[in-house]
């Protein structure tokens, strides 16, 4: 079985990657926006492009958010590494271990947000994350009848899933960062990721003007 530090390398890593095919998505998306690409092929393929790049952003936020009731022992999505803190003394070893470093490198110390704090707010991140459950269920739908079996079924009732996938993903990059805030007490901002590659995907767009 996994130790939790892999557990939380591997959301790390996962995260990074849904922010990344986020980015370019949208990037590419505003640069549209801003004008035409006039010759067929080039507007075609950046079609085909962006269309797989959503199912691959539903796949890897279905992933990263898949809560399982027999997960296995190589799981590392966010519930099975959110179910230490239901243990209390696993939690106030984090507490401790954080007064203990304030106690140290104080008054520096006070401009960070205590472990305590930390865990609150993730716990409310995990907790508004899975309140959108019918929202889930609906990206988990698209996941497995385009990937899954995708030769079965005809009907279109959830073909309109855009605003909900990417509030979703906002959402679980939000998780991921204080899950990377709490077991390995580093600030990461997928949101610097996600600006990143939106420039790319803007870029790209600009370079088929040319």
């Amino acid at each position: 079985m996994k130790s939790l530090p892999e557990m939380v390398t591997e959301i790390h890593v996962a995260a990074l990657d849904l922010a990344a095919s986020y980015g370019v998505f949208h990037g590419m998306n505003d640069a549209f926006r801003d004008g035409k690409i006039h010759a067929k092929g080039p507007s075609h393929a950046i079609g085909v492009i962006q269309n797989d790049l959503v199912r691959l952003i539903a796949v890897r936020l279905c992933a990263l958010c898949e809560e399982s009731t027999r997960p296995r022992r190589d799981d590392a999505n966010m519930s099975v590494v959110l179910t230490r803190l239901d243990d209390q003394d696993f939690c106030d070893a984090l507490i401790e271990k954080d007064r203990r470093w304030r106690t140290k490198v104080f008054p520096r110390a006070s401009t960070f947000p205590d472990a305590a704090s930390n865990i609150q707010k993730l716990r409310e991140r995990w907790g508004n994350l899975k309140s959108n459950s019918d929202a889930l269920e609906k990206v988990r739908h698209l996941r497995n009848k385009k990937l899954g079996h995708v030769t079965v079924g005809f009907q279109k009732e959830n073909h309109a899933l855009l605003h909900e996938l990417w509030t979703l993903v906002q959402a679980a990059l939000r998780v991921a960062e204080g899950i990377r805030l709490v077991f390995d007490e580093t600030d990461c901002r997928y949101q610097e990721i996600i600006d990143s590659h939106h420039r790319d995907g803007k870029e790209l767009i600009d370079v088929l003007r040319r």
